[in-house]
C-alpha cells in the first residue's frame, strides 16, 4: 500500500513538472502584413536574376537568440544566388519576441520563405515611386547592429516632400480622422515604435500605446509615408530605433502629434 501511494505521489509530481511548464515560441514584433509592407518597400531584385527572369520562393531557416536577433541562417530552399542572398538579407533585419520557457528567454529557431516575382516587383516599384531605397553620400554598416539615440553621432532626419516643413506639420497635414473612431469618440495617442533602415526605410513598426478605432492604423499609414535619412555613427549610416506619438483629438481636424528628438529632431 506505501509503495503504491509513492507511486501516484511521483506520477503526481512528474505530471506537474511535464505540463506546468509553460513554452512561448518566437514571433516577430511587427504584424505579418507590416512585414509583407516593410519587404515590399526595401526589396531590391538583383539585376542578373532581374535579366535572367529568375523567380520563386526562397526558403531560409535561422535562429533567434535570448535577445530576439536572428543568426545562423541556411537555405532549406534555393532559387538563385543573388535572390537568396536579398531573401537572407531582409530577413535579418527583422525583430523578434524571443522564444519562453517558464519566463525564462531561450534560443528558437525559425523558417520564412520569400517570394520574388518581376511582376509584383514592377507592380510594388511603380507604387512606391522608387527602384533602389535611398542612396546616400556615405558607407552603410553592414553589422546589422541597432543603436538608441544616444549613441549616435546624428540622428535619422525625416527626409519630407518640402524641406521648410517639420515633421510635425507634415502628420498635421496627412493625418485622416478615422471614421469608426469618430463616431465612438475615441481619442488618445498611439505610440509606435520602429527601426530606421541604413537606406532609411523604416522597418519593425510596433504599436507599443494603442487607441483603437482605426487610429492606429492610420498613425502607421502617416508613418510608412515618410522616408528617413539614416543615423550616422563613427561616419557609417547605422539603424537605430526610434518612435513617435501621434494624438488624436475630436475637437481638431488635423491633429498634432508628440515629437521626440529620436523621431523628429525638434
Amino acid at each position: 500500500m506505501p509503495f503504491k501511494r509513492w507511486t501516484i505521489l511521483y506520477l503526481l509530481l512528474l505530471a506537474t513538472n511535464v505540463f506546468g511548464q509553460y513554452y512561448e515560441p518566437a514571433k516577430p514584433v511587427a504584424s505579418k502584413i507590416l512585414i509583407k509592407n516593410f519587404f515590399d518597400a526595401a526589396m531590391v531584385y538583383p539585376s542578373d536574376a532581374y535579366d535572367l527572369n529568375k523567380s520563386g520562393k526562397v526558403e531560409v531557416t535561422f535562429k533567434i537568440d535570448t535577445a530576439g536577433f536572428p543568426f545562423d541562417f541556411h537555405l532549406k530552399k534555393s532559387v538563385f544566388p543573388s535572390l537568396d542572398r536579398e531573401a537572407i538579407r531582409l530577413i535579418s533585419l527583422l525583430i523578434w519576441f524571443p522564444s519562453k520557457k517558464n519566463g525564462v528567454p531561450q534560443l528558437d529557431q525559425k523558417t520564412m520563405s520569400l517570394t520574388f516575382n518581376k511582376r509584383h516587383y514592377q507592380r510594388i516599384v511603380k507604387e512606391r515611386g522608387y527602384e533602389l531605397p535611398g542612396i546616400f553620400e556615405i558607407e552603410q554598416d553592414t553589422n546589422r547592429n541597432i543603436y538608441n539615440f544616444a549613441a549616435l553621432d546624428m540622428q535619422a532626419q525625416p527626409l519630407l516632400p518640402d524641406s521648410t516643413i517639420s515633421l510635425k506639420w507634415y502628420v498635421q497635414q496627412q493625418l485622416q480622422y478615422p471614421e469608426a473612431a469618430a463616431k465612438l469618440d475615441i481619442t488618445g495617442t498611439v505610440r509606435l515604435d520602429f527601426v530606421i533602415e541604413t537606406d532609411g526605410i523604416v522597418s519593425n513598426i510596433q504599436v507599443t500605446e494603442a487607441v483603437g478605432g482605426g487610429c492606429d492604423q492610420e498613425a502607421i499609414r502617416i508613418l510608412q509615408s515618410i522616408r528617413w535619412k539614416p543615423g550616422i555613427r563613427a561616419g557609417m549610416a547605422v539603424r537605430s530605433y526610434s518612435y513617435l506619438h501621434i494624438t488624436f483629438k475630436l475637437e481638431d481636424a488635423r491633429q498634432q502629434p508628440i515629437p521626440n528628438r529620436q523621431a523628429s529632431g525638434l
